[in-house]
C-alpha cells in the first residue's frame, strides 16, 4: 500500500521536490531536444546537400571554363586568314621552290570536331629527285605548322640520288570558318 505524505520520514519528504524538479527537467531536456535539436540536424544536414551540390556546380562551371580556354587557345591557333585555295596555291609554291613538279593537287573539306573550324584534305602526289622530295617535306612540315602530315607513300622501291620518285600524300589542315557578315550593314 502507498503510505501517506506526512507518515514518511522527514529525509524522504526532502528529496520529493527535488525528485520532482529532476523529473521536469529531463523532461524540459526532452523536449527541447525533440522540438530544437532534431530540427536544427535536419537543418544541418539539408544545408550539408545544398553545399555539396553547389561545390559540384562549381567545379562543373570551372571545368567548363578551362574547356573554354582550351577551345579558344585551339581556334587562336589556327590561321584565319588563310583560305583553301591559297594553302594549294602555296603547296604548288613549296614544291616549285623545292625543285618539285606537282602531278596531282586536290582537297576536299570535311567539318572538324572543333566549332567553327574548317578541316581540309590535300592528296598531292609529287614527282622529283628524293633529296628534293625531303626538301619539300620539310618545308611543309615547318610552315606556320599548319599542315599534318596524315599518310606518306613513295611510290619507288629504291631511290638513288638522280632518279625520279613519285611520291603521294595526304596533308590535313584546320582552319577557322570566317564569320559571317551581316548583309543588312
Amino acid at each position: 500500500m502507498i503510505q501517506p505524505l506526512h507518515n514518511l520520514p522527514i529525509q524522504a519528504r526532502l528529496l520529493i521536490p527535488w525528485v520532482i524538479t529532476v523529473g521536469m527537467l529531463a523532461a524540459m531536456c526532452g523536449g527541447i531536444y525533440v522540438a530544437g535539436i532534431s530540427s536544427v540536424q535536419s537543418d544541418v544536414s539539408a544545408l550539408e546537400h545544398s553545399w555539396l551540390a553547389s561545390r559540384a556546380t562549381l567545379a562543373q562551371h570551372v571545368q567548363a571554363y578551362k574547356s573554354r580556354h582550351n577551345i579558344n587557345t585551339i581556334l587562336a591557333s589556327t590561321p584565319q586568314t588563310l583560305t583553301f585555295e591559297t594553302l594549294s596555291m602555296t603547296l604548288s609554291e613549296m614544291a616549285r621552290q623545292s625543285f618539285v613538279h606537282v602531278q596531282d593537287l586536290s582537297y576536299h573539306v570535311q567539318p572538324a570536331d572543333l566549332p567553327q573550324t574548317k578541316k581540309a584534305l590535300f592528296h598531292v602526289t609529287v614527282s622529283g629527285r628524293y633529296e628534293d622530295i625531303r626538301q619539300f617535306l620539310s618545308r611543309i612540315e615547318g610552315w606556320d605548322q599548319t599542315f599534318y602530315l596524315s599518310t606518306m607513300e613513295l611510290l619507288a622501291s629504291t631511290p638513288s640520288a638522280n632518279q625520279v620518285v613519285t611520291f603521294q600524300s595526304t596533308l590535313v589542315v584546320y582552319l577557322r570558318e570566317m564569320p559571317k557578315k551581316d548583309s543588312r550593314s
